[in-house]
């Protein structure tokens, strides 16, 4: 399992890199209002999904985690503001926390159910769970920056 989670892991940062190396090749066709919205979408998606897989793999306390999933997410966002235009780094930056922030907090309760009331479970459906939100997160991840890919062109 844990060999799946850094290879989904890893393949989450390849989109992303990707992802910013195409986006940064066309910035100059953005408008300010369309460079806020890519900058706060494509931080929120990379940092919820890298911080979510990072609290599977990772065995850190949850307030740890969360604090080094902020800032990750912080710096994600700040990196996709720069890059696409400069006064979009404060939105990239808060769409970036957010997104590290609720994938903490996603994979905390997939972790231990009993944080929300919901009732504990065995370890079969842990390991079941925690495959199927890796796997749910990374086709997120492919699919949103799939279509921010796309809106480019058209």
């Amino acid at each position: 399992m844990t060999v799946f989670l850094f290879l989904s892991l890893l393949l989450n940062v390849l989109i992303g890199c990707r992802s910013y190396l195409k986006l940064r090749r066309s910035r100059k066709l953005f408008s300010d209002r369309y460079a806020m919205v890519i900058s706060m979408s494509s931080s929120m998606v990379l940092s919820l999904v890298l911080s979510l897989l990072c609290s599977f793999i990772l065995p850190l306390s949850f307030s740890t985690l969360t604090i080094l999933s902020t800032i990750v997410g912080g710096t994600i966002g700040i990196i996709f503001g720069v890059m696409v235009k400069l006064h979009s780094v404060l939105s990239g930056f808060f769409g970036g926390t957010m997104g590290g922030i609720t994938g903490s907090m996603v994979g905390a309760v997939v972790l231990d159910p009993t944080l929300c009331g919901l009732p504990s479970i065995n370890s079969s459906i842990l390991f079941t769970n925690t495959i199927t939100f890796s796997i749910f997160g990374t086709i997120i991840s492919l699919i949103s920056f799939w279509i921010i890919i796309y809106s480019i062109k058209v």
